[in-house]
């Protein structure tokens, strides 16, 4: 097991925000992740976030392809039949970019995925991560979504929304001078 840094972040005043992510065999953990927070002086302030430690890792291996498992993600979602092809050049050193021919009624923008490893009834299993930005053709914008594919048995894992979207309502009262 290792750590293994993911971002960092100068901030104001000369202090560091490290970002680490965990991972095994060089695999992803999902959910395995770390922040530190250290002064201009390399002082620690803080230490958050958690490491996921559940068991052994099982010996099931990648069995299905990061194509089947955008095939299995978007079918059970959109209910549409697409055959996303893997781009030769990954996007990063863990994310593949994902081409999927367009579909009548819906197209996908924008698609990634990666393998990873996922805490499933007390072990640690193989999976594909999987990022969409789809829509409609006639609609005015795309939602975009995470999924998480069982990568032994192409078993849809977990859904998430990442369009988030906020409405308020509040009143604004200023005097003569422009004053709140």
């Amino acid at each position: 097991r290792q750590m293994c840094i993911r971002d960092s972040l100068v901030l104001e005043g000369g202090g560091h925000l490290f970002t680490f992510a965990q991972s095994i065999d060089g695999i992803l953990v999902d959910g395995g992740r770390m922040s530190v927070l250290v002064r201009a002086d390399g002082s620690l302030v803080a230490v958050g976030g958690q490491l996921v430690d559940r068991g052994a890792r099982t010996r099931a291996a990648f069995a299905i392809t990061a194509e089947h498992a955008l095939e299995v993600a978007l079918g059970a979602h959109f209910g549409v039949e697409t055959h996303p092809v893997v781009s030769p050049r990954p996007t990063t050193s863990t994310w593949s970019r994902v081409v999927v021919p367009a579909v009548a009624g819906f197209y996908v923008e924008r698609g990634r995925a990666r393998r990873v490893l996922t805490a499933r009834d007390a072990r640690l299993e193989p999976a594909f991560e999987v990022e969409v930005f789809a829509g409609s053709p006639s609609a005015s914008s795309t939602d975009a979504f995470r999924f998480l594919v069982h990568a032994a048995d192409g078993t849809l894992l977990a859904t998430r929304d990442l369009t988030q979207s906020d409405s308020y309502t509040y009143r604004v009262h200023a005097d003569a001078q422009r004053a709140p």
